[in-house]
């Protein structure tokens, strides 16, 4: 597609927002510069973005979960010569590569180191098969860096058998981003190219160093130039909602871990290639094609119409940093708001804009921006990033001849936010990944996610046009397999068909049965019945029987079937209420429901209720 015909699909905002670069960048020698830090032995600020890193870092410093890798095989005659040589050459030129982060004053700075070498860790696991390499790749990805000690890199190279290698570059994230991660990979391999053609031509160094930075955004910061960026973003999420309460498998423990797991599924190439076209149909990118049916998927399960959904974006808002190397990222907040009987192509424009809107605001510090919202609505810490989402465009073309490289995606046991989607695109197919906090999901209820977000995005491409309420999270083949499981041999049960007495029935005949258990609780069928009976006989007196509603708000527990059951033997319906639901959702289920009566522990009560409610604990 040539640059006229891609022109032509930009939106209003998105030309907005180009003339707003590119006019930038045609004036740049008169737009605000980064001047140059006299070296003079002191150190550095943190970047807004390295603070937030380095107070995680504080609180558990052995944990893994912000070591970066990135795992290459190479199958051909490596020169691991050639390799350490040009790394020795990028951790010359580019000063955060051998930067330390040292505790000053409560807080931390940069402190950077001379050049050195960079040690290169050698192993030798030809013929030991797949499952000792994975192993050897977790082993080098989860070891625990000291931020005081650079370089905060490393590379092992393990030789898996003749002429192929696996290399595993790691990297705290508090020196490095992806989007650097990147042009590393780029340098190192041309770099690698040049030795091979007997060149020894250095790059040029960067325009600007990331310490220079540092104090620059602080500087600016400091000074006000963001607060129009600040004000854009208190009134996009003034009232926002907090992310959406998606059904977890364990209570959420008092400080989250930084346990995960990952799951991967791939897009086939004529799949991958209908959500492209459905994108530039929509005069919109894959990344919010993709966002707007992430969104979709976390509405269903999360009972909301108002998602916020974190995705990262670079700071690289002036030319003299494109080609400088640390952590220039951001998170920034989509605000997705659904109609459930609007299009999907209508929802898509409405994320596009969400998305112009914010990538012309990057700029803002997402710390920053959590403790003044927190200020303006005199509230606890602000959750923004529980949910994650990124789309990263594999580079192509960067093997050296000679050689073949190939991406490896491997799970570092770790995750650094509840849920998150991280799709990949080598331009044919898209790999998506979703990387979950193994403290909240099993992976089970993950890997059923990854098969209905595909689901969801066949069904968006052969149906944009469709409903977003009636986009189906299922293929026909699992919907036709659903179907069948529920059709059964004929339960003969007598003329009792009511559920609660079927039960007694049951706890009668094995009373000493286990019939329900959670976690370390457990009850046999004769406790469970006799549970629910004292239950039912205090929700009568308090007025409950056919025709009435009962409120159920529990956390998954035993009680929660103690409750089920009781209220069925009281003659009641029961309203189910999940506590980590939007309050102002309880509300309104219970006002619609009627009910007056709610079994519930009286600590997890903070609804305004729309009616007096006699509540048993």
């Amino acid at each position: 597609m040539n640059i006229e015909d891609r022109l032509a699909q930009l939106s209003p905002q998105q030309r907005e927002l180009l003339a707003r670069r590119l006019g930038q960048r045609a004036q740049a020698p008169a737009a605000p510069r980064i001047p140059p830090q006299p070296r003079d032995g002191r150190g550095f600020p943190l970047s807004f973005a390295q603070e937030r890193l380095w107070f995680e870092h504080q609180m558990d410093p052995a944990s893994p979960a912000y070591n970066e890798a990135v795992v290459l095989r190479v199958r051909g005659p490596l020169r691991l010569d050639f390799i350490g040589d040009a790394l020795d050459d990028l951790i010359a030129r580019h000063e955060i590569l051998r930067t330390g982060i040292v505790a000053a004053g409560g807080t931390a700075e940069q402190v950077i180191a001379p050049p050195a070498p960079l040690p290169l860790e050698r192993r030798d696991l030809s013929g030991m098969g797949a499952d000792a390499v994975e192993v050897a790749i977790r082993e080098a990805i989860r070891r625990p860096f000291a931020l005081a000690a650079p370089p905060l890199l490393r590379l092992c190279a393990l030789e898996t058998g003749p002429d192929e290698q696996v290399l595993v570059f790691v990297v705290h994230h508090i020196v490095l981003d992806g989007w650097s991660a990147a042009g590393l990979f780029r340098e190192i391999f041309a770099a690698y190219g040049a030795r091979q053609r007997g060149e020894r031509a250095p790059a040029p160094a960067p325009q600007v160093q990331y310490a220079d930075y540092a104090v620059w955004e602080r500087e600016r910061f400091a000074a006000g130039a963001l607060n129009t960026e600040r004000d854009y973003w208190t009134r996009t999420l003034a009232d926002a909602p907090p992310p959406p309460a998606l059904p977890l498998d364990r209570p959420r423990p008092a400080l989250n871990g930084t346990a995960g797991g990952r799951v991967v599924f791939r897009c086939d190439a004529t799949l991958s290639a209908a959500l492209r076209t459905l994108a530039q149909s929509c005069e919109t990118t894959l990344f919010a094609t993709l966002a707007a049916a992430y969104g979709v998927l976390l509405s269903r399960h999360g009972g909301t119409d108002d998602v916020l959904l974190a995705v990262p974006s670079t700071t690289r808002d002036l030319p003299e940093l494109d080609s400088a190397v640390g952590l220039f990222i951001n998170t920034l907040v989509l605000r997705l708001k659904l109609d459930g009987q609007a299009p999907f192509r209508s929802f898509l424009g409405t994320v596009r804009e969400a998305a112009t809107g914010a990538r012309a605001h990057q700029l803002y510090p997402h710390e920053r921006l959590v403790e003044h919202l927190r200020r303006e609505r005199d509230l606890g810490p602000v959750p923004l990033t529980a949910l994650m989402f990124d789309v990263q465009k594999l580079p192509a073309g960067i093997a050296p001849e000679g050689l073949d490289v190939e991406y490896l995606d491997v799970d570092p046991g770790t995750s650094k936010f509840d849920l998150g989607l991280s799709i990949k695109d080598d331009g044919a197919e898209l790999m998506g990944t979703f990387e979950y906090a193994a403290d909240l999901f099993e992976r089970a209820s993950v890997a059923a996610m990854a098969r209905q977000f595909q689901a969801l995005l066949a069904d968006i491409a052969a149906r944009p046009d469709a409903a977003v309420a009636d986009l189906a999270l299922m293929s026909a083949d699992e919907a036709r397999q659903a179907l069948a499981a529920g059709i059964g041999p004929v339960l003969e049960t007598g003329s009792e068909r009511r559920l609660h007495a079927l039960f007694a029935a049951v706890a009668a005949r094995q009373p000493d049965a286990i019939a329900v258990v959670c976690g370390a609780d457990s009850l046999t069928y004769a406790e469970l019945d006799a549970a629910a009976n004292r239950l039912a006989h205090r929700l009568i007196k308090l007025g409950a029987g056919p025709g009435r509603a009962v409120a159920l708000r529990l956390e998954r527990s035993v009680d929660l079937i103690v409750g089920l059951l009781g209220i069925l033997k009281a003659g009641a319906a029961y309203v189910p209420l999940d506590p980590h639901w939007p309050q102002a959702r309880q509300a309104e289920i219970l006002a619609r429901s009627g009910a007056r009566i709610a079994v519930a522990r009286l600590a997890l009560i903070h609804i305004s209720e729309p009616t007096r409610l006699q509540l048993i604990s």
